[in-house]
């Protein structure tokens, strides 16, 4: 079965919303939904999604979660999200983020207690929309970059993989969560002004992590849908 962009996002909002999750939330999630699709990582689209409506049914997943926010350290923020959405906790705490950058220049944002963080595609993107750099990754995960001058996040090449690993690694704590717990994933995020960084062109990032191509529209198994229509 193929669906278009619009019709993935549509239909995991209505999962979503049907399983309890407020509406605003669900648009969140499922706007992550799509992007992810759009990227060729459906492992972070709808088999995703799939997984967190069983984690929302066995309460491992809270869907009416609001993160907690926190500067511990004059770097650093921290999102608490209390065991909900993990995309729903950093666009949450993406204002207050943007807030400190501006006056700091660079800001590193933690994130903890979360759902699997995923390919943190529409957090990224809203940071470049506002005219700041970032890079993120969730914990085991690859990760991206985003740019003003990019049109979307692009998923670090080997090269950058490894450079961005070295530079969040006195911070990152690869810890698998409990099988019986609640989620309880962690993600990381750096932003800065384009200008910080001693001048740095875009391309001192952005080639790194070759540009793709969206997906659109993407097929599917009948049996996935089936699966997702029925949590």
């Amino acid at each position: 079965m193929t669906l278009s962009l619009d019709e993935i996002e549509a239909l995991a909002q209505d999962c979503l919303t049907r399983a309890g999750v407020r509406p605003a939330v669900a648009r969140l999630v499922a706007a992550e939904v799509a992007a992810a699709e759009a990227a060729d990582e459906g492992v972070h689209g709808l088999h995703a999604l799939l997984r967190d409506l069983r984690l929302i049914r066995y309460g491992h997943l809270k869907p009416s979660a609001t993160a907690s926010l926190a500067q511990p350290w004059p770097g650093l923020m921290t999102a608490d999200a209390g065991h909900g959405f993990a995309t729903a906790a950093l666009m949450h705490a993406l204002p207050r983020l943007d807030s400190r950058v501006r006056s700091q220049g660079v800001m590193m944002l933690r994130l903890d207690q979360a759902s699997p963080p995923g390919a943190l595609i529409t957090p990224l993107q809203s940071l470049a929309q506002q005219g700041l750099c970032a890079i993120g990754r969730g914990a085991g995960l690859k990760g991206r970059v985003a740019h003003p001058e990019a049109p979307a996040p692009r998923r670090f090449s080997g090269d950058g993989q490894n450079a961005m690993e070295a530079m969040l690694t006195p911070f990152v704590t690869d810890t698998a969560t409990p099988f019986h717990g609640p989620v309880a994933h962690q993600a990381w995020i750096i932003a800065w002004l384009p200008e910080v960084n001693g001048g740095a062109s875009p391309s001192d990032f952005l080639d790194l992590a070759p540009p793709t191509e969206p997906i659109n529209p993407v097929t599917f198994s009948s049996e996935l849908l089936e699966e997702l229509v029925a949590a």
